[in-house]
Formats: structure tokens, C-alpha cells, sequence
């Protein structure tokens, strides 16, 4: 779906992750990150998009950081709305990874019968509650050795950071997986903090979209001044 912003004239291309639309399109059986990666390149592709300030959310945010990361002549920034830090979720749980595993697919065949309640709030994607926790668990994989990717990070990056609750984890558990930042913040100036906000991960994009837009003006400035 491309939208126009009705003062600059811009065109908003919006993507749906792969199972996450809202529409009766078809629904492709590869789910995996690589597959997502590709349809970042699709879409861009279609729209005819040029040098685009890339926004993600959540698993758009590690998405996000990836396909940047991979095409730095192709992006004029990235958003990173309160996802893709670098934490490794999976070491912190008592038991280890495997251990670590098996908690996140117990955790989504427990609100495996909320998933269908929450789909059309966009809180969850058309599958099952097990394809879910695998696509969760590859995620936690790909974030947690994603460090040496931000020093890859050439052009200007802003994160919006939620400060509320999250389905599934607490209120140490976040505050280690948003400190896992820090050390990528005082090694590379291209990543900055934009702003914290209270709301929680699963609404930040509803209530705080203002922040959101912000982050993106400052990106664009960032761009436009290096231009002058």
C-alpha cells in the first residue's frame, strides 16, 4: 500500500510483513528472515522508491537494520521503532538456548487461542501459534549476533524507544535487552536515540506516531544538511 503525505507531496510506501496483512491476498509458505528480507527489495522495486527513509517496527526493525546494512547506496536512513537490539535472549534463560527455545514455543501455544482475538488489531500474523515461536526463536537468533552489524551502519539511524510492558517479558529482561544499545551507541555516531516513550512495544506505534514522525524529520535533516 503506497500512501501520499498531503503537505510535502511524499509518497509512504506501507509494507505488511509476510502473514501480518490485513487483506485476503494470498499467503506465501516461507516466513523465514531471509524471505523478508527479499520483499524488502520487491516492494521498493514496485513503488519505484529511491534512496527511501526505511521505518521499521519490532522484526521490521531488525529487518530494517539488515537490508540497510546490505544496501547502504540504495537508503537515506532507518527508523528503529523499539526492535533490533542486540540481545541475546536466548543465553539469559536459565537452561540455556535450548531451554531458552522451548519457553518461547510453551509461551505461544499458552496464548496460542488469543492469537486469532488480536490478528485483526495487527498483534499477530495468520499463522499458527508454532509458526509463531519459530519465527520469535530465528529472530532472537539473527538479533543476537546482530552487534557487528551496526558498525556497518554508514548513514544516519534513530531509535524510538518504548518504555511500557511487553506480552512475555518483564520489566529486567527489557531493561537489559534495551540496554544491549549502548555499546553500539558509543561506537558508532551514525546511531542515535531519538526519543523514549512510555508507551508499550505492542502499541507504540498507534499512540506514539508523532515520535515516530519525528525521528524521521531527523533523519531527513540529517540528510538534507549533508547535501548543502
Amino acid at each position: 500500500m503506497t500512501v501520499r503525505h498531503r503537505r510535502t507531496g511524499r509518497r509512504l510506501p506501507a509494507h505488511h510483513l509476510r502473514r501480518t496483512a490485513r487483506g485476503k491476498s494470498e499467503q506465501s509458505a516461507d516466513y523465514s528472515f531471509g524471505a523478508c528480507l527479499r520483499d524488502v527489495d520487491v516492494v521498493l522495486d514496485a513503488t519505484g522508491a529511491e534512496r527511501p527513509i526505511v521505518v521499521g517496527w519490532s522484526y521490521g526493525a531488525a529487518l530494517a537494520l539488515h537490508w540497510a546494512t546490505r544496501n547502504p547506496d540504495r537508503v537515506a536512513g532507518v527508523v528503529m521503532v523499539d526492535g533490533g537490539y542486540p540481545w541475546d535472549y536466548l543465553a539469559t534463560v536459565e537452561g540455556g538456548r535450548d531451554a531458552g527455545r522451548e519457553q518461547i514455543r510453551t509461551m505461544f501455544r499458552r496464548f496460542g487461542w488469543a492469537l486469532p482475538l488480536v490478528r485483526p488489531l495487527g498483534m499477530a500474523a495468520r499463522m499458527s501459534a508454532d509458526q509463531h515461536a519459530e519465527v520469535n526463536i530465528e529472530l532472537n537468533e539473527i538479533v543476537a549476533e546482530s552487534g557487528p552489524v551496526f558498525d556497518l551502519v554508514t548513514f544516519p539511524m534513530r531509535f524510538l524507544v518504548a518504555t511500557g510492558a511487553s506480552l512475555g517479558g518483564t520489566a529486567e529482561g527489557l531493561a537489559a535487552m534495551r540496554a544491549t544499545l549502548d555499546p553500539v551507541l558509543a561506537r558508532n555516531p551514525h546511531v542515535r536515540f531519538s526519543a523514549t516513550v512510555a508507551s508499550k512495544h505492542t502499541t507504540i506505534v498507534r499512540k506514539d506516531f508523532h515520535a515516530i514522525a519525528a525521528a524521521v524529520r531527523e533523519v531527513a535533516d540529517v540528510q538534507h544538511d549533508a547535501l548543502d
